[in-house]
């Protein structure tokens, strides 16, 4: 299912129900929303080892807490907070730093004496010498591992609108119950946090659409501290979490932040020209100008150190454990004559480098597989621009950042020709069927 597909599914639950998750004061509608994403989107797991899980929740948690109250407090003065996930740390080739490649552009250019930046999983205690370093909290994070039962009329519901829509019941329950037992955890964390650290007037945060985030947007509200989404890309028309917000109450969500930072005019006009007024006037989206790109551009030399043909081709997180990761097409083509002369870089998506395996695995298998590098998604993918003359991709928005840096980008199927058509119709981008012969007609005329 298509992101113009999953968002008509969305409005259509949002028309009748987005009213009936209201509980204890908070409408849990965006999280509904976040749920029903995760289930068209996310592969089904295979059934946990619940034992395992919580041993590594333990030692994690024990990890963040002592990372975080025996170090020295550095947030005391904080007027504005980064709230992210580790996610968005990359490292940029011939330095041992660690960029936040969303936040760091914006704090290069804030006084540093009143800000701080924090993240909110416990991966990013592994990261090492950033180039704005991560601040420590003298805060405890109370761990529940009991995954409680959310609120009986919010699982009613949920149920009434799987029932009229298909959805399966056991699978958006399991999802909703999850994230909003997340969220909680956050809140409780938020409120606290809040409430020891009084100077606190805005935050930034990334990804917004995450419960985590969500649980520290909804802290906020109560302290009256100001919200901003920072988006990390360019966006298309059809985006589940930003666009197509059909029906907003007059007063907002209270767990959808006050602002979205947006890349360029296109993805705010995206934004408001979907959505309701009631988004526009509650959750107003602005643009960054002060993006990772032109962050890159202007304080590292950007050359390209390859001028032989070379395809970077980045692979996306697959909805499903039977998705192709890499599409038959690209393989034929690298299996074809008609490649004898390009060589490729598969390049692992930084949220998904559990697939690393899978790609290996499919890479053997693949004649002439010694054309093929693959590139782990560690270091900022600038740094692969360098290397490479064309990207494909099948939907994501590096195509778009390649074609920034000059580069020859293209991507292909239906998802990417209706959320990119815009950027397509100015030449920006090229779409390729999903041949081979398509495919080298691209290149060679590139």
């Amino acid at each position: 299912m298509n992101s113009r597909e999953i968002i008509q599914v969305i409005n259509k639950v949002e028309k009748t129900h987005y009213k009936d998750f209201f509980f204890d004061n908070t409408n849990y509608w965006p999280l509904v929303r976040l749920s029903i994403l995760i289930y068209f989107t996310s592969p089904r797991e295979e059934k946990k080892n619940i034992y395992k899980d919580l041993v590594l929740t333990i030692i994690k948690w024990l990890a963040f807490n002592c990372r975080n109250l025996l170090q020295k407090d550095k947030i005391n003065e904080a007027k504005v907070l980064f709230l992210g996930k580790s996610t968005s740390l990359c490292q940029k080739e011939g330095s041992n730093l660690i960029f936040d490649r969303v936040f760091d552009p914006i704090i290069k250019e804030l006084k540093k004496k009143y800000l701080r930046k924090f993240y909110v999983d416990f991966n990013y205690l592994q990261f090492k010498n950033m180039y704005f370093p991560a601040s420590n909290i003298k805060h405890l994070f109370n761990l529940n591992v009991l995954n409680n039962n959310i609120p009986f009329k919010l699982e009613h519901n949920l149920i009434k609108l799987s029932h009229k829509n298909n959805i399966d019941i056991n699978t958006i329950v399991q999802i909703f119950r999850d994230e909003y037992f997340n969220l909680n955890n956050w809140y409780n964390y938020g409120n606290k946090l809040f409430e020891k650290y009084n100077k606190i007037k805005k935050i930034y945060v990334y990804p917004w659409y995450s419960s985590s985030i969500m649980g520290i947007i909804l802290a906020s509200k109560k302290f009256k501290i100001q919200t901003i989404d920072v988006q990390h890309g360019i966006q298309g028309k059809y985006q589940p979490m930003y666009t197509h917000w059909q029906k907003v109450p007059k007063n907002g969500y209270k767990i959808l932040p006050d602002y979205f930072m947006c890349w360029n005019n296109k993805t705010k006009v995206n934004h408001h020209s979907s959505s309701n007024t009631n988004l526009r006037k509650k959750h107003p989206s602005f643009i960054n100008n002060k993006s990772w790109l032109k962050f890159y551009k202007k304080n590292y030399l950007f050359k390209k150190v390859n001028n032989t043909r070379s395809l970077l081709f980045c692979l996306q997180p697959a909805s499903n454990k039977n998705e192709d990761l890499i599409p038959k097409f690209l393989i034929k083509y690298i299996e074809s004559n008609l490649s004898k002369n390009i060589n490729f870089i598969f390049r692992i998506h930084p949220n998904d480098k559990k697939s690393l395996s899978r790609v290996k695995k499919k890479i053997n298998k693949i004649n002439s597989s010694n054309k093929i590098q693959i590139d782990k998604g560690l270091y900022n993918i600038c740094d692969s621009f360098k290397k490479i003359t064309h990207t494909l991709t099948k939907s994501s928005s590096t195509g778009l950042e390649a074609y920034y840096f000059g580069i020859k980008s293209a991507v292909f199927g239906k998802d990417a020709s209706e959320n990119f058509s815009q950027y397509i119709r100015e030449k920006k981008l090229s779409i390729v069927s999903e041949d081979k012969v398509s495919l080298h007609k691209w290149i060679s005329s590139s």
